[in-house]
């Protein structure tokens, strides 16, 4: 699952660049599939998700934006006082939801919305020992899905 999730945010923001974040979007390959680019001198790549195989579906603009903008909202949060994380976690799961509602991933997408809103429910202060593995492994989740390992450390 991990393998998936991060090749799932990796190539959801590897879509926008090589779209230009143009309406057409951009062939990207989503956990279980595969998919090759052409690239601009000639070469061709293949994806670091094509170790998992299944169907090839390429992500939707909006579904793409709606990660690259809870991403924003995820590191923003890592920057702000605990007391004002909780705003940024509720913008991440609306843009999340954008992501979930328009394209191919959803159960990956509908994790990250969980992970994200189950981090907002912790106390930031009096947390008991669940709690506080609860928050450890949603960070470790949410870092790995927007790919930012240690963020939150």
């Amino acid at each position: 699952m991990l393998k998936r999730l991060v090749a799932w945010g990796a190539l959801v923001v590897a879509s926008l660049a090589l779209a230009g974040c143009s309406s057409g979007g951009g062939d990207v390959a989503l956990p279980g599939t595969t998919t090759t680019t052409s690239m601009a001198a000639g070469g061709t790549a293949t994806s670091a998700a094509a170790a998992v195989s299944g169907p090839v579906t390429a992500p939707s603009t909006t579904q793409a934006q709606g990660f690259i903008s809870a991403r924003a909202q995820w590191e923003a949060g890592a920057k702000a006082v605990s007391a004002q994380q909780n705003a940024y976690f509720a913008q991440a799961v609306a843009d999340l939801r954008t992501a979930l509602d328009n394209g191919p991933g959803s159960q990956v997408v509908a994790e990250a919305i969980g992970a994200l809103q189950q981090l907002a429910l912790i106390p930031e202060t009096d947390a008991d020992p669940a709690q506080q593995a609860e928050a450890k492994s949603d960070v470790m989740f949410l870092d790995n899905y927007f790919g930012t390992p240690g963020l939150f450390q």
